[in-house]
């Protein structure tokens, strides 16, 4: 998952599915998202669980702690790679 979390090509995601886990991430709760999509927050719920099904995480707090751990293996790689390339010339 890249930094939105939500790449379609892999998930199969609608665009309505990552808008509303999108704005999940960023914080928003169910009515928020559903004021600002202009959905009504049951169908908000509905588009969570298809894609937390997806995913296959129970919860969003595990998928975000997944999207943390990601991100965290990645700077670790990209620090490792900074440190091959600083000791052996590019």
């Amino acid at each position: 998952m890249g930094a939105s979390g939500f790449e379609t090509g892999q998930l199969l995601l609608t665009k309505r599915e990552r808008d509303v886990m999108q704005l999940t991430l960023e914080g928003l709760d169910n009515h928020g998202i559903a004021r600002q999509l202009g959905i009504s927050h049951r169908t908000v719920e509905t588009h969570k669980a298809r894609v937390l099904q997806k995913i296959g995480v129970s919860s969003v707090a595990e998928l975000i702690r997944m999207s943390d751990a990601r991100i965290k293996a990645d700077a670790q790689l990209l620090s490792d790679l900074y440190v091959f390339v600083k000791r052996h010339g590019a």
